[in-house]
């Protein structure tokens, strides 16, 4: 079962200090000293497993070419 925990771990891997987060319906990115527009992108889907672990890495990864 993919946990938020989970998801974190990889993302911070990647790049340190963003973690994504659950709002209602939907999860954002956020970065504690990152008040970039990257910061504000929302992913809407409803369950965190509606996406794999390497689905929600590639949504992080490709984040900034939707910019």
């Amino acid at each position: 079962m993919l946990t938020l925990k989970k998801v974190n771990k990889a993302i911070q891997e990647i790049e340190a200090g963003w973690e994504l987060y659950k709002g209602e319906g939907y999860f954002y990115w956020i970065h504690p000293t990152d008040i970039s527009y990257t910061d504000c992108e929302s992913i809407g889907v409803y369950k965190l497993n509606d996406f794999t672990l390497e689905r929600w890495i590639e949504e992080f990864n490709s984040r900034y070419e939707r910019y």
